[in-house]
């Protein structure tokens, strides 16, 4: 992923951006664990069978995530986060 700004990623990808700021740098890739959370990285939140992705954003986000990319509001967090219809659809978009 080339790095962009949250409010860049929201518009490319016709979301949301519900909290943090629009100018917010995101330089590293995308990650889906976030267990491999690191400064830069956006985080995409899948909600999954048995897991929802969403409920360890404040975790990567604490580990230095920059933003993340959500199906829904995540009240708490502090980075910004993009709300999409679809984040396995706006995944394939980004890449």
């Amino acid at each position: 992923m080339i790095e962009m700004t949250a409010g860049e990623i929201a518009q490319a990808l016709g979301g949301r951006l519900v909290s943090g700021a629009a100018e917010t740098r995101v330089p590293g890739p995308a990650i889906i664990d976030s267990r491999q959370a690191a400064p830069g990285v956006l985080f995409v939140a899948f909600a999954g069978e048995n897991v929802d992705g969403a409920d360890f954003a404040a975790g990567a986000t604490s580990a230095g995530a920059a933003a993340v990319l959500a199906e829904r509001e995540l009240p708490g967090i502090s980075a910004p986060v993009i709300v999409v219809d679809n984040v396995q659809d706006s995944l394939g978009e980004l890449a």
